[in-house]
């Protein structure tokens, strides 16, 4: 985290995922119940029932490993809901640049990806700029190169289709019918997530994060 747990109490809504924290860390827990004494709304996603999930308003029983999946369907039912601050995206993310032409996703891998070395070259990734070397805009979020349309077009395949992979069944769409409106509505004037390091300290650690940015 790049705040302080004191700056928790400012929060209208807190997520916890994959940590039990008013049990092993009680001292940052103490300013989660701060936010809640003033309103805020507390979400805890975890396979365990813990302490922690007795104090949340909201709490999400996954199963282990699936929290990528989980985080992936709340993104997209938000997209599909229009659930996102428009003028916060437009005009705070990079949700309106341009990404190079050549950039593309197929098979569950992205472009420039070389089997013989089993890795990237990321030159495709990069951002479309024009000749004063200034990054490409469409603050329409129309266009299909935009990392806004690029972003729907990689979720749109978290689908309630039996036969598309991968799914969401019904159970996990109305746990993300109740929990993303409430991210997204209560969210407007501070957002923060509260992440344990189960996040960070893993193999999948550095999507969980992307994730959430």
């Amino acid at each position: 985290m790049t705040n302080h747990y004191v700056d928790f109490r400012n929060a209208d809504v807190i997520l916890n995922m994959g940590g039990n924290v008013a049990e092993n860390h009680p001292v940052s827990f103490k300013w989660v119940q701060a936010a809640k004494d003033k309103g805020a709304i507390f979400i805890h996603a975890d396979p365990r029932f813990t302490r922690t999930s007795s104090k949340a308003d909201i709490f999400v029983r996954l199963r282990s490993g699936t929290d990528i999946a989980f985080l992936g369907g709340m993104i997209k039912y938000i997209l599909d809901n229009n659930l996102y601050d428009e003028f916060y995206v437009k005009n705070y993310t990079n949700a309106s640049f341009m990404v190079n032409p050549k950039y593309s996703f197929d098979d569950g891998l992205f472009s420039g990806y070389n089997p013989g070395k089993r890795a990237y070259d990321k030159s495709t990734w990069a951002l479309e700029k024009d000749d004063q070397g200034i990054p490409k805009r469409d603050m329409t979020l129309q266009d299909p190169r935009c990392a806004f349309q690029l972003l729907k077009k990689h979720y749109s395949r978290y689908t309630t289709s039996a036969t598309t992979l991968p799914t969401i069944p019904s159970i996990f769409l109305s746990i993300l019918s109740k929990v993303s409106p409430v991210v997204c509505q209560y969210s407007k004037k501070l957002p923060l997530d509260e992440f344990g390091s189960r996040w960070m300290i893993s193999i999948a650690g550095i999507f969980r994060i992307s994730l959430m940015k």
